[in-house]
């Protein structure tokens, strides 16, 4: 959950169109994005999408590159993600979505 992932695909990688498909799945949903789907996939904190290759690895799959780093902001101490935002609950922005939706509720 520590790690933040750098991603950039090109047209070369074999799963291209799949991960098209997944985004505009991902897309016709309101809180489903192609981000949180690939965060709970790999068990990571942080995917960023970058624009070009440049400072990335090659993978044994062209057109797939990646970097692996901490995942920037603080660890959220309700789901132990990392995220840079902070809410009143002192917690990560997911879990205060659930938090105050828990107070409708009540």
């Amino acid at each position: 959950l520590e790690a933040q992932v750098l991603l950039y695909v090109d047209e070369r990688f074999s799963g291209y169109e799949a991960l098209n498909r997944l985004k505009k799945l991902c897309d016709a949903f309101d809180n489903i994005t192609l981000n949180r789907v690939l965060e709970e996939l790999f068990v990571i904190s942080q995917v960023v999408w970058q624009n070009d290759a440049h400072d990335l690895q090659s993978t044994a799959h062209d057109g797939l590159y990646v970097a692996v780093s901490h995942a920037d902001g603080d660890k959220c101490p309700r789901c132990w993600h990392w995220d840079v935002y902070v809410s009143s609950y002192n917690v990560c922005e997911r879990c205060s979505q659930v938090l105050s939706v828990g107070q409708w509720t009540q």
